[in-house]
């Protein structure tokens, strides 16, 4: 049986959760925690956590295709403020809900204290630069940045499951198949899977965080949208190589 195969056996044994149940642990504000793993262990994960947890389940479907484009200024502010560890950073994008055909143009706040803050507006416009609405939307929440001067750098494709812990108030999204596409190039993550714990607050002793720990998968703060601008485009990535020797290790 192929990793595919066997992820979706393991989902059968979940039990099922709505949307409108899953909405209950949206967490718009929170504290992440990331791991990644290569896609065959992923099947193990969810048989070790499948009576803690509930999988989300919309019209049949537990596998969602996702795909995010993200905006950033001509000298990549945002990839370069996550990149140098900034505390209060934030991260433009538009994300299309394939399968409900619905979109959203985000923006993630990071504070100083850790806690992601993440505002959103309904979109279904994606163009190279940030429409009338949106860039009023985006300068209403960001103080120091301007709408204006950011433009469409690359786009991600995903495969997601989200399980949800409303015992703990935890919901977790694990996310595979990765692809990049910056219009020039085109880079793919096939057997990676980065598993994120969304959280009110840290509880390492919540049931996926102590069999992750068993497996022995240690958290690694890594970010979708600067694994993608650092192997797609000519930029320094020096602080990256070291997460990107970790991630070829595993998924090799």
């Amino acid at each position: 049986m192929d990793s595919n195969s066997q992820i979706i056996e393991a989902l059968s044994h979940l039990k099922p959760i709505s949307l409108e149940e899953m909405n209950a642990v949206a967490l718009m504000k929170r504290l992440d925690t990331k791991f990644i793993l290569s896609v065959d262990r992923l099947s193990d994960l969810l048989a070790r956590v499948k009576n803690d947890y509930a999988l989300l389940t919309i019209n049949g479907d537990n596998i969602f295709d996702y795909r995010t484009t993200y905006y950033d200024t001509d000298e990549l502010e945002t990839y370069t403020d996550h990149l140098r560890g900034k505390s209060i950073r934030h991260k433009v994008r538009i994300r299309e809900y394939i399968n409900t055909q619905a979109s959203y143009f985000e923006i993630k706040k990071k504070q100083n204290s850790g806690v992601t803050d993440k505002v959103r507006i309904k979109t279904e416009v994606i163009n190279q630069d940030l429409e009338p609405e949106q860039r009023s939307f985006f300068n209403t929440h960001l103080d120091h940045s301007d709408g204006e001067t950011y433009s469409k750098v690359l786009t991600n494709t995903f495969n997601r499951i989200t399980l949800a812990n409303p015992k703990d108030n935890e919901r977790v999204t694990i996310d595979y198949n990765l692809g990049f596409d910056d219009d020039k190039k085109i880079q793919s993550f096939a057997n990676l899977c980065i598993v994120e714990i969304k959280q009110p607050r840290i509880n390492r002793f919540t049931p996926i965080f102590l069999h992750l720990k068993l497996m022995g998968i240690r958290p690694l703060r890594i970010s979708k949208y600067c694994l993608g601008v650092s192997t797609l485009q000519d930029v320094k990535s020096n602080l990256f190589k070291p997460k990107l020797r970790t991630i070829n290790k595993i998924i090799n």
